[in-house]
C-alpha cells in the first residue's frame, strides 16, 4: 500500500470515528492528538474524491442541484 492510500485509510478511519463520537471536528481532534486543519482538509479532499466516483469524471449533477419541478 502507498502513502497516499495509507493517509487516506487513516483519515477515512479517524471521521468514522469522529461521526460516531458526538464531538465536534475541534473537540475530536484535541482528544486524539490530531490537527484539525488537517482533518478539514483530508474531509474535504475525500469527500470530493467521493463525488468524483458517484458523479463520473466530469460534469456529473449534484443531487442538491437538480433541477426544480412544479406538479400543477
Amino acid at each position: 500500500m502507498g502513502k497516499i492510500a495509507e493517509k487516506q485509510l487513516f483519515w477515512r478511519q479517524a471521521m468514522r470515528e469522529h461521526r460516531q463520537s458526538n464531538l465536534t471536528v475541534p473537540e475530536y481532534c484535541r482528544q486524539q492528538g490530531l490537527s484539525s486543519k488537517k482533518f478539514y482538509y483530508w474531509r474535504k479532499r475525500l469527500g470530493d474524491a467521493n463525488k468524483r466516483q458517484v458523479n463520473g469524471a466530469k460534469g456529473g449533477v449534484h443531487p442538491g442541484k437538480l433541477p426544480f419541478l412544479r406538479l400543477c
